[in-house]
């Protein structure tokens, strides 16, 4: 059987927004010389300097906190 897939929505996905962040710092700086540690550096490096990702799932209406014990606990926006 085929079942429909919902129409497509960033919204239910907030790491897609950093993924495009991460992947626009690295293109920016990106040489045909680097080698894949280097690429992998790179990566890292990037997801440093664009920030929390938390504020994207926050900004998304993903809500959560922990409780005593360390444990997210998902909060309704």
């Amino acid at each position: 059987t085929i079942v429909p897939r919902p129409p497509y929505q960033p919204k239910y996905g907030p790491i897609e927004y950093k993924i495009c962040d991460l992947t626009h710092e690295v293109r920016m700086k990106k040489e045909k010389s680097w080698s894949v540690a280097r690429l992998e550096q790179e990566v890292k490096r990037a997801a440093q300097r664009i920030g929390p990702f938390d504020s994207t799932f926050k900004h998304c209406g993903y809500c959560w906190e922990l409780n005593a014990n360390g444990n997210v606990v998902y909060e309704p926006g």
